[in-house]
């Protein structure tokens, strides 16, 4: 086995680890503590799915309950090449 085949295996090795992926994690929330900043959810909806409506009427109550920051992204259009526009909803 080459030593570019092993390099590549204990990568692939790394990525379902559970180990890594729980000292990545706790790296992340630790680098967030510090920064001051608080949890934050992004959620993509589109004006014509009904899930997404489901959903928008349940993100509310979501953010109170959790003390998260809420961003509601939408669609400026159904092609995915045009950009992604952010509103507040609540």
């Amino acid at each position: 086995m080459s030593l570019e085949r092993k390099v590549r295996s204990l990568k692939l090795g790394l990525i379902d680890d559970r180990r890594f992926i729980d000292g990545k994690r706790k790296l992340s929330e630790a680098r967030r503590k510090f920064a001051g900043e608080g949890h934050v959810v992004s959620a993509f909806l589109q004006i014509d799915d009904p899930y997404s409506y489901l959903l928008s009427l349940y993100l509310p109550s979501l953010a109170e309950h959790y003390d998260i920051e809420l961003n509601a992204l939408w669609p400026s259009s159904t092609t995915r090449s045009q950009n992604i526009e952010s509103v507040t909803l609540w």
